[in-house]
């Protein structure tokens, strides 16, 4: 299918959109950086805690484990511990011998964990970085637009997740990133590594 590659694109792309946001604020926004820094690694631990209290399998968890005969009929039961010992992916659909394709298949065979569905920190980590770049440039929030838009509907595309998983993330990274914010300001008012205009020289006269 056509747009195999476009959404696997835009789901791979989480990873260099947050080097990519990173590196703006280290070089343009260094003041910054640090609130950056806080903002995403506390949104990481937030919603690393919520799976561990709340686990919740994908559809490409969850659909091979009970069968494609109970997903046909709609029978969806609980598994109970199964993921403590089965780590089973469905492949997603699209062209197998695409680039991203493959790209996504070998992240997700390494970094993908059953139980880590809602919400979408793929959709909620990068939403926080498409707020944070919208704060610190236009032009980078434009460029990363696409990217996010493709990346949003892929989480659902490759059955990474359900619907409601993606709208949950983009929802609660709004309320991280509100929360956040406020803490990091509470917290670390002094920012720990302070930003030092370079001295021009006056010219002489």
């Amino acid at each position: 299918m056509w747009v195999s590659e476009p959404f696997n694109m835009g789901y791979f792309a989480y990873y260099p959109m947050i080097l990519i946001v990173a590196m703006y604020y280290f070089v343009f926004r260094f003041e910054l950086f640090e609130k950056l820094s806080f903002v995403l690694v506390t949104s990481f631990f937030v919603y690393y805690l919520i799976y561990i209290f709340v686990p919740v399998a994908g559809p490409q968890f969850y659909f091979p484990a009970i069968g494609a005969d109970n997903v046909a009929k709609g029978i969806f039961p609980s598994i109970g511990d199964y993921f403590n010992h089965h780590v089973e992916l469905l492949p997603g659909p699209g062209y197998e011998h695409g680039f991203f394709y493959n790209l996504v298949e070998a992240s997700q065979q390494v970094g993908e964990r059953p139980t880590a569905a809602f919400p979408s920190s793929h959709v909620g980590i990068s939403t926080i970085l498409m707020i944070m770049s919208w704060r610190a440039s236009k032009k980078l929030f434009g460029f990363l637009l696409p990217f996010y838009v493709l990346l949003c509907g892929a989480t659902v595309y490759i059955q990474a997740h359900y619907l409601i998983d993606s709208i949950a993330g983009f929802v609660s990274a709004f309320m991280l990133y509100i929360l956040v914010t406020k803490m990091f300001k509470k917290w670390f008012a002094v920012p720990m590594f302070k930003y030092q205009p370079r001295h021009i020289a006056p010219e002489p006269q």
